[in-house]
């Protein structure tokens, strides 16, 4: 139990309960205890990391809050699974692509429709077209370790065509995975709203989900290095079974140190299989 790895860098910006979590987290999910396994105590932590005994219990609630670990009233804090269970929305690209890969969860779609065809106006909106142009459809149901979680609809230029074939033909391809091979285009940035809402009968249909059953609706924009757009989606989400975590950081500005969001809004009309 004493063997911990990590240090709690105290020239970083980040929080130190959020270091501890994520330092606690990975040791978890490489196996340093194993599901049942006791963590060491809250005062031992303190110690060993020099922060509060207030750091150790904020970073705990948040293990607890993600399944991680179950906390037993005199008894102290056990691992409850090893598997975070969360999608951590730190990259600019797609829903899975790149966080859930790193943690060798399996990431398969099923495509619905692959094609190009006229935009939805918000789409061209968002790709900066004219209304009425030809793009890329992607309509896919995405599964994480067989587990159906996602069902997103992205639309692209239709310079990206190519893609097609790859995209439709194989179950694990990465949308920004092939556009980075065939095209050279790399992700610089996005801009996401996320919203609950509940599952309309066709929606419900396609995540096997009663109607009205709560979900999570994401739209968003990503663009490249030059600030073109390259891709918009829209998507909804089962939180029963991948709950969504967010984490901001910080950097200094000459009015202070300053935390950026963007947000797009949501038109009540077009709206696909609402």
């Amino acid at each position: 139990m004493t063997d911990l790895a990590g240090v709690v860098d105290r020239s970083s910006s980040i929080p130190f309960h959020l270091q501890l979590r994520k330092l606690l987290e990975r040791q978890i999910e490489i196996g340093q205890w194993r599901q049942g396994d006791r963590l060491p105590s809250e005062p031992f932590l303190s110690d060993h990391y020099s922060v509060s005994r207030a750091t150790v219990r904020q970073a705990l609630y948040a293990l607890e809050q993600q399944g991680l670990i179950r906390k037993e009233k005199g008894r102290g804090a056990f691992v409850n699974r090893t598997s975070p269970g969360s999608w951590l929305l730190q990259w600019a690209g797609g829903l899975f692509d790149d966080e859930l890969s790193r943690r060798g969860v399996t990431v398969e779609s099923t495509v619905l429709r692959a094609c190009t065809e006229r935009l939805p106006d918000w789409a061209a909106d968002a790709l900066q077209l004219n209304h009425g142009s030809q793009g890329v459809t992607l309509e896919r149901l995405r599964r994480i370790d067989g587990e159906l979680v996602v069902y997103v609809v992205n639309y692209l230029p239709e310079e990206y065509a190519t893609i097609l074939p790859e995209i439709g033909n194989t179950s694990t391809a990465s949308l920004y995975g092939t556009l980075r091979e065939q095209y050279d285009v790399e992700v610089a940035g996005s801009s996401r709203m996320l919203e609950a809402v509940a599952a309309s009968p066709i929606i419900g249909h396609l995540l096997d989900v009663p109607r009205r059953f709560p979900l999570v609706y994401i739209q968003s924009v990503t663009w490249d290095a030059t600030a073109k757009p390259i891709d918009c989606f829209r998507s909804w989400l089962r939180t029963d079974r991948l709950r969504i975590a967010v984490e901001t950081d910080t950097w200094p500005s000459p009015a202070g140190r300053v935390v950026s969001h963007s947000f797009f809004g949501v038109p009540n009309d077009d709206l696909p299989l609402a």
